[in-house]
């Protein structure tokens, strides 16, 4: 299990209760797009995050681009490795989070049905594709 040097959330509710999937930038400052307050039901609902130089941080739900920032920066080490967690928060080694505008991160609590990471950034046609994938 690796500890990094850092943390921050990459998506995450804001204390309103808001989707917001945010990226870090390289002086240390989290960029944010914040998305609509998601209803408690048993529907499921599909968020999608997408971060590119090109056309910043992006935030899809349902198939509907909700959110976008300017972002053409992101701030990861090419020389350690970058860990992600599902569902809760590992704090760095020093204990610095950077929560941006989620509020304390925390258990998540509820379901993930199906989680992709891919090593591009994805087109709205990519994103209406894997609604439609069973």
């Amino acid at each position: 299990l690796g500890t990094g040097s850092q943390c921050f959330p990459l998506l995450g509710f804001a204390s309103n209760g808001a989707i917001v999937a945010q990226v870090l930038i390289n002086n240390n400052t989290v960029v944010s797009a914040t998305g609509p307050i998601l209803p408690v039901s048993s529907t499921w609902i599909e968020i999608v995050q997408t971060w590119s130089s090109t056309n910043g941080l992006r935030l899809y739900v349902n198939n509907t681009l909700v959110s976008s920032v300017v972002a053409s920066t992101f701030l990861g080490s090419e020389t350690t490795p970058n860990y992600l967690t599902l569902g809760n928060c590992l704090n760095g080694r020093d204990g610095r989070c950077h929560n941006g505008l989620v509020g304390q991160p925390g258990p998540f609590t509820g379901a993930i049905d199906d989680f992709r990471l891919y090593s591009r950034e994805l087109t709205m046609e990519d994103v209406c594709t894997l609604t439609f994938i069973v």
